[in-house]
């Protein structure tokens, strides 16, 4: 999962940061003042893809998650 924080500048004028995060399947979670801040699940490939586009759109911070995983068969939880 990645997070991008991007001026509200790239945001106002055109909808092209609309546009980016339905083409990427993103989410726009937050529209503060000054910035959108957009979250993107996928393979690293997809999010360095999306931070590319958005650089010069405005990016102003960028935080990316390590790999998550949940096993698919059943597995007891154990609690103390």
């Amino acid at each position: 999962m990645a997070l991008y924080k991007v001026s509200i500048g790239a945001f106002l004028p055109t909808q092209s940061i609309e546009q980016l995060v339905r083409e990427h399947h993103a989410r726009i979670i937050a529209v503060e003042p000054e910035f959108i801040l957009i979250e993107k699940s996928g393979h690293e490939w997809e999010i360095s893809e999306l931070m590319e586009k958005l650089r010069p759109l405005g990016l102003l911070h960028f935080a990316r998650s390590g790999r998550v995983a949940i096993p698919r068969t059943h597995v007891p939880l154990e609690m103390e």
